[in-house]
């Protein structure tokens, strides 16, 4: 009995993460097909939140995306560096990895301020880097690891510490929330 309920739990996890990014992608093509240039940084540096969130609608009048700001600052970001240091190309940061998924992280991390999740705890710098190492996989994925695609060290990527990561770790006992923490999250309170 346990088992099938930790199995529906991972299940259900999975498909929240697999659904959210197959509606990601649906965005995008019906942007795409809209007339919008999302993939170009010229136009993208320049989006509006009004333009993102018209993107970004669901098709089932579910909530709004959140954190519109902070994905517009995002997209802003990541493309005035692109035109103002690699002639509007990502791939030519990727060139500039030399086949190394290690190089690469260090180049976007370094580049955009927006993939540097890192944090101070005790003292220490923690760098998680969740989405950073999901862009590269995903480089790796839809290019097979060929070509531009091709990392010679891509197994040397970490776990992508997604939110439901300390989910399960906390589900199976692994990892313990403090009480405060806890009635935070019970509440349903958002947590910087």
């Amino acid at each position: 009995m346990v088992h099938i309920k930790i199995k529906d739990f991972i299940i259900t996890s999975y498909l929240s993460i697999i659904l959210g990014y197959f509606a990601l992608c649906a965005a995008i093509t019906r942007a795409l097909d809209e007339g919008h240039k999302i993939t170009t940084p010229a136009w993208y540096s320049e989006i509006t939140e009004k333009q993102l969130s018209h993107i970004l609608r669901s098709d089932d009048n579910c909530p709004p995306v959140a954190l519109q700001k902070e994905r517009v600052d995002c997209l802003h970001q990541v493309g005035r560096t692109l035109l103002e240091k690699y002639d509007g190309k990502f791939s030519q940061i990727v060139k500039e990895s030399n086949k190394s998924a290690m190089k690469l992280l260090g180049l976007v991390v370094s580049n955009f301020e927006c993939f540097r999740d890192e944090a101070e705890f005790n003292g220490e710098t923690v760098a998680i880097y969740k989405r950073a190492q999901i862009l590269i996989g995903d480089i790796w994925a839809c290019g097979q690891g060929k070509g531009l695609a091709e990392f010679q060290d891509i197994g040397d990527l970490t776990m992508f510490a997604d939110y439901r990561v300390p989910q399960v770790l906390l589900h199976f006992k692994a990892i313990s929330y403090s009480e405060e923490l806890m009635k935070l999250l019970e509440k349903g309170k958002n947590v910087p």
